[in-house]
């Protein structure tokens, strides 16, 4: 075999051996679980369940777990949490809020299912929930008056139905049906939307956004690094498009308008009321 050939092949596992050996210590210091890349489904053993008469602000912090908040007919919170693993939880009431946490020990394993919290609250809760974690996707049903505010690494994230909403995701995608009021920060994902109903203020490194319907009422920005913006329909506004890198088309843009809507892309293409 030619020397210089076996002297690259030797450099290339050598490299090959510390990543992996940088990689797996990174991921035991964390307690890394690799149940989302496991094709099981989500636990159905029940590890705790608490009912909460008061309503009150809801605070979820989560090292990785799936978490659903579903709008009942009831007039109480309850809080159930599943998990096949070795854990850390609780569930607590204090003056202001219900703190709710949880965190897995030793969960390196591709054969353990999902772990995932569910969160129950009345229709008309209109209190704000709190959601701080690792990894784990995030669905909140029907819960027209409530706040949201999140702030996640790798996730991804369905809301039906919010009044506002604060979102931060470091890699993951956010879908929205309907929502009035939204600030979200993505580092790298996309972020699509039915139904915006007053105001957005929203910035992406690399990913793309797509809105069906956007109606503002305060003025509001959307800015990219890389990645298109699509806007289907607007109501009767000024539009301020730039895209530094890519084709800006823009429809029924009315520059008399009193609300503006700035749109900055750096590598990227625009096109807002264009069939």
């Amino acid at each position: 075999m030619n020397k210089g050939l076996t002297i690259t092949l030797i450099v290339l596992l050598l490299t090959l051996v510390i990543g992996l050996i940088v990689g797996l210590t990174i991921m035991i210091k964390k307690d890394f679980t690799f149940s989302m890349f496991s094709f099981n489904s989500i636990s159905t053993t029940l590890v705790e369940e608490k009912e909460i008469n008061n309503i009150k602000d809801l605070n979820i912090k989560f090292d990785t777990s799936d978490i659903e908040v579903i709008d009942t007919e009831d007039e109480i919170i309850k809080v159930q949490i599943y998990s096949d693993y070795e854990k850390s939880h609780k569930i607590e009431e204090n003056e202001d809020e219900i703190y709710v946490e949880f965190k897995q020990k030793n969960g390196l394993s591709f054969f353990r299912k999902t772990s995932k919290i569910y969160i129950y609250v009345p229709k008309e809760y209109s209190n704000k929930i709190t959601i701080n974690g690792d990894v784990g996707d995030i669905h909140i049903n029907d819960i027209e008056s409530s706040t949201l505010k999140a702030d996640l690494n790798v996730a991804d994230i369905h809301i039906d139905n919010i009044d506002k909403a604060n979102i931060k995701i470091d890699t993951g995608d956010l879908k929205i049906d309907t929502i009035n009021d939204l600030v979200a920060d993505l580092n790298t994902g996309d972020l699509k939307i039915e139904y915006l109903n007053n105001y957005i203020d929203t910035s992406l490194d690399v990913g793309d956004v797509k809105i069906e319907y956007l109606e503002i009422n305060e003025n509001s920005k959307i800015e990219l690094q890389t990645g298109d913006v699509k806007i289907q329909n607007t109501n009767d506004i000024y539009i301020d498009a730039d895209a530094k890198v890519g084709d800006t088309k823009i429809g029924d843009n009315n520059r008399k308008a009193e609300i503006e809507l700035t749109i900055k892309v750096n590598v990227g293409d625009i096109k807002v009321n264009k069939k």
